[in-house]
């Protein structure tokens, strides 16, 4: 199945091979046919394999390896600055294999591209933009690769500067890095199915219509400093929901009550069970979405 779609900076389409269950990706310029983007996508709309950036001649810009975490510049000369992001990725890179160890980076960590950026006092852009100033910090996501099976993304994010220094930020939504012991082994002992085994004894019951999620979450404290969070992992089912209308009319906010278990990922070890929200808040076809909270008393 191929679905075509105009924009006005140009033509996407896209390609859906239900054998693979893979969609292809193109974005042809306005008015040609020369491609500007391609990419593959799997069931879950994550791009994965390799894409490819075209300049309106054809000729390849850059690539980009989602598989790997890697950005390879073709046209030095117009992304003049790569080498440098480069260093600068290196070093963050290199932060994570000091705090978490290079089995953990290699098996568990990949660097996010499209979730990178880089800022200067005129610009701030993707990574993949071109710059006329020289960058002077640089943001860093990378996804976790969890158990082999299941991906979360952006779950390790850190800012440096123009030399590679960390900068902590405690006001922003800033990922920091989690202080282990030094005698721990560095690795995720648990994994999905074990976690909803153990919230199975510690009292999860699933029907139909009330099915568990469960995924790797970063709990921050927020504090100015390298160390400045922890690793969880939830197990989470909803048991019931409130509507609330709002003062003006077509405003409404949905509360989501949850039963949420929680583990250490690193240890396996079962820490708690409580309870937690979740607000979704609209008003016609707009509207937005936090993240889970406790509930107040």
């Amino acid at each position: 199945m191929v679905v075509t779609t105009e924009y006005p900076g140009g033509v996407e389409v896209r390609e859906l091979m239900r054998a693979k269950n893979l969609i292809y990706y193109r974005f042809y310029y306005q008015g040609s046919k020369v491609i500007h983007e391609t990419a593959t996508y799997d069931t879950l709309g994550r791009r994965i394999g390799i894409g490819n950036e075209f300049d309106e001649k054809g000729r390849l810009e850059f690539t980009k390896d989602y598989d790997r975490g890697i950005w390879t510049v073709v046209n030095v000369k117009r992304h003049r600055y790569g080498k440098l992001q480069d260093r600068m990725r290196a070093k963050g890179d290199s932060l994570i294999k000091a705090i978490y160890g290079l089995e953990f980076f290699s098996k568990n960590v990949v660097w996010c591209i499209d979730g990178s950026y880089m800022y200067n006092s005129d610009q701030q852009g993707d990574w993949d933009d071109v710059f006329s100033k020289e960058p002077k910090k640089f943001l860093l996501r990378y996804n976790i690769k969890f158990d082999g099976t299941h991906v979360y993304d952006e779950m390790i994010e850190f800012e440096l500067d123009s030399v590679g220094k960390f900068i902590p930020d405690p006001y922003e939504s800033i990922y920091g890095f989690e202080q282990l012991p030094d005698s721990a082994d560095k690795v995720f002992k648990l994994t999905h199915a074990m976690a909803l085994d153990i919230s199975r004894q510690h009292g999860l019951v699933e029907t139909d219509t009330t099915r568990a999620e469960a995924f790797l979450k970063w709990e921050g404290l927020r504090t100015h400093s390298l160390y400045n969070g922890h690793f969880r992992f939830y197990v989470t089912q909803r048991i019931g929901s409130d509507v609330v209308r709002g003062a003006r009319p077509n405003h409404f906010t949905r509360t989501n009550h949850y039963r949420v278990w929680v583990f250490n990922p690193w240890s396996g070890e079962f820490i708690d069970e409580k309870k937690m929200d979740q607000e979704t808040t609209w008003e016609g076809a707009g509207g937005y979405s936090t993240g889970l909270f406790a509930p107040s008393k």
